[in-house]
């Protein structure tokens, strides 16, 4: 654009498409011509590709979490965009829907609330460089809905050659084992298949490989002499003449392919539509289309159509007379006879709407419906009996162990898919919180462990990644209805997924998977692990929120499969397209020379992976614009397109394990002195450890491997030391200081008159037996009548609905039942940090416990004396306790600090609100089921 000003013409093209996925890559391929005769009788590009993201090189995909934010960019109706604009990920947040079939309960509680969150790719090849390249044929009966234009409807194998076409170019194969043998995830994923009977098969992927399940269709594809990165591992030359370096099983596909084994489009149809003349532009974002007027110049009258363009990447803004009105860019113009518009399902939606807005096309009424998120859904096992291997490897080019491909396995049971899939290395970390969230909230209804974690001796509350080795991830598809409806929020170009008809989190495939799979719970379908739903989707299990009160968060869908907004109809009353991608005018014609082929033109969900089908539809609409029926260009890349480059070998140096401390420092005062305390002191004022704050304790505790602690924190102690001073502040200052403390420096100078060496347990769990969980009850069951100040058990309208049904009522009430107890039982249980200081030369020892179960208004008091808040037996007010008798139990510690901690009695079942991790770097799950986990120490006193 040097040179260049706004609104200028930045360039004249036969063909511009936008986007660089399967269906402009497809159009790119079949009509590349090099360059041909314009208006004038100068030369112009036959084909120019627009794409919005920026090209990627082997190795500049993110390898880590570190890697992450710069590759990330969030979308959200009515805020300012966060992230980069040419990032990776772009996550488009969807709007909350209240579902109008909703009981009224759930409509007063906020539980009737959902919303779908849309991720694509971004980048030269589109969303080919982040799927699982996943290369299935829908069913039959997926075309025959009506929905489909008659064409389709009709003929249901109407692209079978087309299927068969891509396959080839791009390059299909099955990959399911490894020189180890079978990867463990499809294992795992044939045990399940095997329990529903629906047996699991090699899933068709875009994967380069050295094994010989090849498919018919890449026999076409040679093994190249050249060895691969030096060891000894030949390399692959694929259709388009393209050496690509074989996968080395590392799992991270959906993260980007840093060694160049995944058949993305930028490593065949695109390098071979470059080397038959198309042209190429990156990080240019498409603001609108319009045709251009009769009035314009002789030179442009040949021309069609005119595309607003601007820069992705600092655009410059125009100025505003008011702070509140829309951001308008500079832009600039692209000339073109005919435009194909493949943005995505997304992109070329909001171009159509933003055209449309701006009063230059008239079209249809459905534009931005019929929005379908495949019934796309994430559901988990946790804690399998045998190791899944699902996290994937930090190093891509050389992984320690063989994880296989995202995807390598599949079940269809009639109209759902399930897949399994491997966690890329970045998102490994989030993974395991994940799926330990959602087992421990799942417990609620029932608590019984999988036996793995009985046998293992593995918290159940940590996130370990030894227990994570043995989740599986699993990727459902199937029907959601296409109810949705994308649209431009006011006067906002942000786009808004809107599902105005029904509760998206509450679709026919994403209940079937839920059906399906909670019956495996603990069985043998998931090898005795217990089922896990995405907590986003399903924070508590069904049976619970009947008996917890409170609102529960919106329920998100996260799509990656986003079809529909320009779909195709036999009419313009019923779409947006014809079934040859033509854009419907308002009057019922066609648009001469303006086309939709990418996902936004499927009317329905497709139940399965969509890219195979997206880009069979755009190579038969591509046979209606071309004049010849035979692929008269290169079959062949020319040799400067034909090499990737060296695969990069990147591992962060983390051979060094994280070494943490955590330090705490208390004041109080002693209560008496014994002789024997008092000659530690060498000399020092003893009078000052009576007075107010007049002792110091400083508590270290550390750990030399993070990771190591965090998988187990409740039984891998700290190494610690207790340390006593003297304070070293006059009695004014400590008075004005309160509980301040004294600053770490003063301390420095200063030699303590004690020093314990000893052990820290953080979150040790008490032990329990069945008459402790009796006793726990009965306890919880106390509080509950209390707090409620009311006696009534029954939900109203209880009697009738037993009038009415009582069977069904019956059930209802036993399930409700046996829910309670479970949850009375878990108020029971709760964890302790526990620790031994002592001294062998002064003999000077100091055991002690604190039971981490504080909640708001309840308090633990250190060097004073205790003051628990407590419930008024009355009024359920929250008052001072200052009766020794209240439930508020006060139990003095051990050792020379007068600790007081609060045990107060089992809380009001109360929803979740905050998830965390567990420690430190990752903060406690706290208030769960009325728990609220404290810190290390759990005391007024302030740390320093």
């Amino acid at each position: 654009m040097v040179g260049k000003q706004a609104d200028d013409t930045l360039l004249e093209a036969d063909t511009l498409i936008i986007g660089s996925g399967y269906g402009g890559a497809v159009a790119a391929m079949r009509l590349a011509n090099g360059m041909v005769d314009g208006p004038g009788g100068d030369p112009i590009p036959g084909v120019v590709v627009l794409e919005r993201g920026r090209e990627y090189s082997l190795g500049e995909f993110p390898y880590d979490m570190e890697d992450l934010p710069s590759h990330f960019r969030m979308l959200r109706p009515g805020k300012k965009p966060g992230g980069y604009p040419d990032a990776l990920f772009h996550l488009h947040v969807g709007a909350d829907n209240a579902d109008p079939n909703a009981s009224t309960e759930d409509q007063e509680k906020g539980r009737d609330k959902a919303a779908a969150d849309v991720l694509v790719g971004s980048g030269l090849g589109g969303t080919s460089l982040i799927n699982a390249n996943v290369a299935e044929q829908p069913e039959p009966h997926v075309f025959r809905k009506t929905a489909w234009p008659r064409e389709f409807r009709d003929a249901p194998d109407l692209l079978a050659t087309a299927f068969a076409k891509v396959a080839e170019h791009i390059g299909v194969t099955t990959h399911t084992a490894a020189a180890g043998g079978e990867f463990p995830k499809y294992s795992a994923l044939q045990r399940l298949g095997r329990a529903l009977g629906h047996p699991a098969r090699p899933a068709t992927i875009a994967v380069t490989t050295l094994a010989e399940t090849t498919l018919a269709a890449t026999t076409t594809a040679s093994r190249s002499t050249a060895q691969y990165a030096g060891q000894g591992v030949d390399t692959c030359t694929n259709k388009v003449g393209v050496q690509q370096s074989p996968c080395t099983n590392c799992g991270n596909c959906v993260t980007g392919c840093n060694v160049g084994a995944k058949n993305t489009l930028d490593r065949n149809l695109l390098r071979l539509a470059k080397s038959r003349g198309a042209e190429f532009y990156t990080g240019a974002t498409v603001e609108s289309i319009e045709p251009v007027s009769p009035q314009a110049s002789d030179s442009d009258r040949s021309y069609r159509w005119k595309v607003i363009v601007r820069p992705t990447v600092k655009p410059a803004e125009k100025p505003r007379t008011n702070p509140d009105d829309p951001v308008v860019y500079d832009t600039y113009c692209i000339l073109a006879r005919q435009v194909i518009l493949a943005a995505g399902a997304l992109g070329s939606t909001e171009i159509l709407l933003r055209s449309q807005q701006s009063g230059q096309l008239q079209l249809s009424a459905t534009l931005g419906e019929k929005f379908s998120t495949n019934g796309d859904g994430v559901i988990m096992s946790y804690g399998q009996q045998q190791r899944v291997g699902a996290i994937a490897q930090a190093e891509q080019k050389a992984p320690v162990a063989a994880v296989g491909p995202t995807i390598t396995g599949i079940i269809r049971t009639g109209k759902l898919t399930i897949e399994e899939a491997s966690i890329p290395a970045a998102l490994g970390r989030l993974f395991c919180e994940l799926v330990t969230t959602s087992a421990m909230l799942q417990r609620i209804s029932k608590r019984k462990l999988p036996p793995l974690l009985k046998d293992s001796g593995c918290d159940p509350l940590a996130a370990s990644r030894e227990v994570a080795d043995h989740c599986q991830a699993l990727l459902v598809m199937g029907d959601d209805g296409a109810n949705g409806q994308l649209s431009l929020q006011g006067n906002s170009s942000t786009l808004n997924i809107a599902f105005p008809h029904g509760n998206i989190s509450d679709n026919s495939a994403l209940t079937e998977a839920n059906r399906l799979l909670r019956a495996q719970d603990r069985e043998a379908g998931l090898d005795g692990g217990q089922y896990a739903p995405n907590p986003l989707w399903q924070l508590l299990p069904p049976e619970a929120t009947g008996v917890l009160s409170g609102s529960m968060p919106v329920r998100r869908v996260l799509t990656v499969h986003p079809l529909g907004g320009c779909a195709m109809a036999d009419d313009v009353s019923g779409g947006v397209v014809n079934h040859r991608g033509q854009v419907f005018r308002r009057d019922g014609e066609v648009y001469d020379g303006l086309y939709v082929m990418d996902g936004a033109i499927i009317p329905t969900a497709l139940e399965v992976n969509p890219f195979l089908t997206i880009a069979a539809l755009a190579w038969r609409n591509v046979e209606f614009i071309r004049n010849s029926a035979t692929d008269a260009g290169c079959q062949q890349v020319d040799p400067e397109y034909a090499d990737l480059g060296e695969v990069p070998h990147r591992q962060r140096s983390a051979s060094q394990p994280t070494r943490f401390v955590i330090q705490e420092q208390l004041t109080g005062q002693l209560d008496r002195l014994t002789p024997a305390f008092t000659r530690l002191l060498h000399g020092q004022n003893p009078q000052r450890l009576l007075e107010k704050n007049g002792l110091v304790v400083q508590i270290r505790a550390q750990h030399d491997n993070a990771e190591t602690w965090l998988d187990n924190p409740g039984a891998v102690p700290l190494r610690a030391t207790l340390q006593l001073y003297v304070n070293p502040l006059p009695l004014e200052q400590r008075e004005l200081y309160g509980t301040g403390g004294v600053h770490p420096a003063r301390l420095s100078d200063l030699q303590p008159f004690i020093t314990l060496d000893g052990s820290f347990r953080v979150f040790a769990e008490d032990p329990y037996d069945c008459m402790a969980d009796v006793l726990g009850f009965f306890s919880a069951l106390k509080a509950y009548r209390r707090r409620r100040a009311q006696t009534r058990w029954l939900p109203p309208g209880t009697v009738k609905d037993l009038l009415r049904n009582p069977v069904k009522t019956l059930m209802k009430l036993w399930t409700a039942a046996c829910t309670f107890i479970n949850i009375a039982v878990l108020q029971s249980r709760f964890r302790r940090l526990s620790y031994m200081f002592g001294d062998a030369t002064s003999a000077v020892t100091n055991p002690g416990r604190k039971s981490h179960w504080l909640q708001p208004g309840y308090q633990a008091h250190v060097g004073r004396p205790a003051q628990p808040r407590c419930q008024s037996h009355r009024t359920g007010r929250r008052r001072l306790c200052r009766k020794p008798a209240c439930e508020c139990r006060a139990a003095a510690g051990a050792g020379p600090v007068g600790s007081h901690a609060v045990r107060p009695p089992a809380a009001e079942p109360a929803v979740c609100r905050r998830v965390g991790g567990l420690c430190g770097a990752r903060a406690v799950r706290h208030q769960f089921l009325g728990i609220r986990w404290a810190g290390l120490s759990g005391c007024a006193a302030r740390a320093t």
